[in-house]
């Protein structure tokens, strides 16, 4: 086995519309990301953000972009949820959007972030990991 790569997700900002936080590579910043809307205990198919905790990452063939993507596998009551490209929360059904910058509910030059972190994610020596961690921020969306 090779080295771990370590990427974190500090969700810190919770709207009505979505969740926004920071992506980490280990440790150090990378990217933004968008996520729907965190709801404690509930699941609304397409419209929740992942739950909190540690999932592993691997390379695999999306089906709806036609090419290699990060999917998190063993995500509780998910499937096929994969980081990839978008801007507005109608971008995602549960999947991590990225970008390099962000506003309210909204996410700037989404490629700019992509091609990097599935290079980087691609080029791993070992197992790639993913934290998800809600972090002091506006609040909760009921």
């Amino acid at each position: 086995m090779g080295i771990v790569m370590e990427i974190r997700v500090e969700r810190d900002t919770f709207t009505k519309y979505s969740t926004t936080g920071r992506l980490f590579m280990d440790g150090k910043f990378f990217c933004y990301t968008l996520e729907p809307v965190t709801r404690e205990g509930i699941k609304v198919p397409g419209q929740t953000a992942i739950p909190e905790g540690r999932y592993k990452v691997e390379m695999i063939h999306s089906e709806r972009f036609g090419r290699m993507t990060p999917h998190l596998l063993a995500v509780p009551d998910f499937e096929a949820i994969e980081i990839h490209a978008g801007n507005w929360p109608t971008d995602t059904e549960g999947c991590t959007l990225v970008g390099m910058q962000r506003r309210v509910d909204y996410l700037v030059f989404s490629d700019m972030a992509l091609e990097p972190l599935y290079s980087q994610i691609e080029a791993a020596a070992g197992e790639v990991w993913i934290t998800y961690e809600n972090i002091t921020g506006m609040g909760m969306a009921a």
